[in-house]
């Protein structure tokens, strides 16, 4: 356990749990996401749409897409989406726990 500040000048790895993709497919509004390790307490989790191919891009923002991270719990997450998607879409996210002590 680090007690103080630590810096890292190369790359980092982490596990399956604190970071991964989710698609939302066709026709559907949502993604659940279980971690395969429950945290003792819900994690903070980001997540952000990716547009690997660059002919979807535009028709991609066109739609409008607003997404919400919802039924967060120590054991997952779910990224709900305002409609049903148009196109197969995929979301990176990450997830971490933060000490209060």
């Amino acid at each position: 356990m680090f007690k103080d500040r630590v810096r890292f000048n190369g790359l980092i790895s982490f596990g399956k749990d604190n970071a991964g993709e989710a698609i939302i497919k066709q026709g559907e509004d949502s993604a659940k996401i279980i971690f395969s390790q429950r945290y003792e307490n819900t994690p903070i989790i980001n997540a952000s749409i990716n547009i690997d191919d660059a002919s979807l891009e535009d028709e991609i923002l066109r739609e409008g897409y607003i997404f919400a991270i919802t039924q967060k719990s120590e054991s997952g997450f779910t990224i709900k989406l305002n409609q049903d998607a148009k196109t197969d879409l995929k979301f990176s996210w990450t997830s971490f726990e933060t000490n209060t002590n």
